[in-house]
């Protein structure tokens, strides 16, 4: 089971969203909408999120990524249970990782949905 995850982490090219976690820089969702849609396709209509440089992106704009990202994932199958926008934008280590952990085992579960031994 651990090669198989690590197959498809590596498959799915996510280095950059586990960096950003591990060095403490803020949660990007505009990586946690690309994570989905590569979990789980078409879930998220990336014209309703708003790209601009980081620098241009006011709270307001911010805070609706991260809540288009976290509906997102809920409707996908994670469970999204005391995890706000607030978590997101701190970073806050053990929610992120959680819910991009939920993520990648909701597309593993599409990629072989009779389960890792059957």
């Amino acid at each position: 089971m651990v090669l198989f995850y690590g197959m498809y982490v590596n498959a799915i090219y996510i280095h950059d969203v586990v960096n950003c976690i591990c060095n403490n820089c803020v949660f990007n969702c505009f990586n946690c909408s690309k994570l989905i849609n590569l979990s789980a396709p078409d879930t998220v209509d990336e014209r309703a999120i708003n790209i601009k440089p980081a620098d241009k992106l006011n709270i307001y704009l911010k805070q609706e990524n991260q809540i288009l990202a976290l509906n997102s994932a809920s409707a996908i199958g994670c469970y999204i249970v005391n995890i706000g926008p607030e978590d997101l934008t701190n970073g806050t280590p053990h929610l992120v990782l959680g819910l991009i952990w939920q993520i990648i085992r909701v597309g593993i579960g599409i990629c072989c949905p009779y389960g890792l031994m059957g």
